[in-house]
This record gives C-alpha cells, sequence and structure tokens, in this order.
C-alpha cells in the first residue's frame, strides 16, 4: 500500500538570506566558511521541525519557486525598489537547495524548474514547491 503524497507545501524560514560560500583552501585542506555551515544547519532544521520526511516521492519532478527578502540598506534610495547587489541569486539558491537534500526533496536533482526572486523586506526566505 502506497501513502499518497503531498502535492504542494510552503514553508517560511525566518532569516537573513546567506549566499552560498565557495570552499577555501587553508593550511590543513579545503573547507567551507563557517557563516556557510550555518545558514545550511539552521534551515534543515527550521524545515526538519515541519516535515518530518520528504513530502515528495524520489521520481517527483518538483517546481521549487522562492522569495529572498533582504533587509533595505539606509544608504539606498527609495527609488531602488530591488536588491541589485551582490550576494547573486543562484548563490541564495545553491545555499536553499544543498539545504534541502534529504529535508524537502531526496535530492535536488528533482527540481526541474526553478523561479526565484530577492526583494527588499523583513529577511526572510519564502518557499513553495509543487509536484509537476
Amino acid at each position: 500500500m502506497t501513502e499518497k503524497l503531498a502535492t504542494r507545501v510552503k514553508s517560511i524560514i525566518y532569516m537573513h538570506p546567506v549566499a552560498k560560500g565557495r570552499p577555501r583552501l587553508g593550511q590543513y585542506g579545503t573547507y567551507t566558511p563557517v557563516d556557510t555551515v550555518r545558514a545550511e544547519n539552521y534551515i534543515k532544521y527550521t524545515l526538519a521541525q515541519e516535515f518530518r520526511e520528504p513530502p515528495f516521492g524520489k521520481d517527483d519532478a518538483l517546481k521549487l519557486t522562492v522569495t529572498f527578502y533582504r533587509q533595505r540598506p539606509a544608504s539606498t534610495p527609495k527609488r531602488v525598489t530591488q536588491p541589485i547587489t551582490r550576494p547573486d541569486i543562484d548563490n541564495y539558491l545553491k545555499l536553499l537547495c544543498d539545504a534541502c537534500n534529504g529535508v524537502l526533496w531526496h535530492d535536488d536533482s528533482q527540481i526541474t524548474s526553478i523561479q526565484a526572486c530577492k526583494q527588499f523586506g523583513t529577511p526572510r526566505i519564502e518557499l513553495e514547491l509543487e509536484q509537476i
């Protein structure tokens, strides 16, 4: 007997979005920057509280819709309505997708469509995931 899995899930992660840092070469080999590790662990922990196991099957194709909200810097003029400075949106996505492996989906290769944007607002990540 197979149980019916979700077809759509929504979640909000209350944190300042963090871009995935590049691996660094140190005296003892390569390492991942601390901010990246902390952010990935926080996302995993937060989503694991809501989803005890991935809500989609291993063979489901998924569409990810995500908005990264950043605090507006005080120096940014009001006429600027979108954050067009670094970090890049693809680095936000890399961190989010890696953090969600095994929590929201089995592997991020299941994602076949992505719609993403970054906006000014109260810092958070809003995501919607649906089966297609």
